[in-house]
C-alpha cells in the first residue's frame, strides 16, 4: 500500500529470551536480517518502515507504546490468554487503536471484535493490518469499547477459576 510510505512504522518490541539456544539465536538473526532487507528496499533517506527494539522496556513505556499505536499485531500460532492483546486493548486509544489478533490465541475467544487473522495467510493478515489502520474512528471506538467491557468482566481470576473447573471435569 503505497499510501503508507512515510506514514507508517512497524515497531517490534522483542525482548530476547532463551538466548543460549541456537535456534533462538538463528531466528533472531533472521528477523534482524529481514528487517534490514525490507528497510533497504522500501525505506527512504528520512524514513525506515521497521524498527526492532531488542531489549526490555519498562511497563510504563510499553503501555505508552500501546496507547500511541494505531494497531497492535499479535500473530501467535498457539497461545493461552495472551496478555499482550488484552493489555493493548485496555491501553489503546479507543478511537485510534485496533487489535489485529491471531485466531489461534486464547484471547481471540473473548476479543471477537478484533481483526481476527490466520497468521499463516500472509496476504490476508496484511490486508487486515491495512484495514485496521484505515478503519473509521467510529467503528474502532465501537469495537474497542466492546472488547474493554469483555475484559472488565473476564478478569484473570475468572479465567483461573474457569480453567481449574474445566481441568477437573
Amino acid at each position: 500500500h503505497h499510501d503508507l510510505i512515510n506514514n507508517f512504522v512497524f515497531i517490534s518490541i522483542g525482548v530476547p529470551s532463551r538466548t543460549n539456544i541456537a535456534e533462538y539465536k538463528t531466528y533472531n538473526s533472521q528477523i534482524a536480517h529481514l528487517a534490514e532487507k525490507i528497510n533497504k528496499k522500501h525505506g527512504t533517506k528520512d524514513w525506515k518502515p521497521i524498527y526492532l527494539i531488542k531489549h526490555g522496556v519498562t511497563r510504563e513505556d510499553l503501555f505508552t507504546y500501546y496507547h500511541l499505536a494505531d494497531a497492535c499485531l499479535v500473530t501467535a500460532l498457539d497461545d493461552g490468554m495472551n496478555l499482550v492483546a488484552k493489555e493493548y486493548v485496555i491501553c489503546a486509544d479507543s478511537k485510534k487503536g485496533m487489535l489485529v489478533l491471531s485466531k489461534f490465541t486464547g484471547a481471540a475467544k473473548d476479543l471477537k471484535d478484533a481483526m481476527l487473522i490466520n497468521p499463516f495467510d500472509i496476504e490476508g493478515s496484511a490486508n487486515a493490518v491495512y484495514e485496521a489502520l484505515t478503519m473509521k474512528e467510529t467503528e474502532k471506538e465501537e469495537r474497542n469499547e466492546k472488547m474493554k467491557a469483555i475484559l472488565q468482566d473476564n478478569t484473570i481470576y475468572k479465567w483461573a477459576r474457569d480453567f481449574i473447573r474445566n481441568s477437573l471435569s
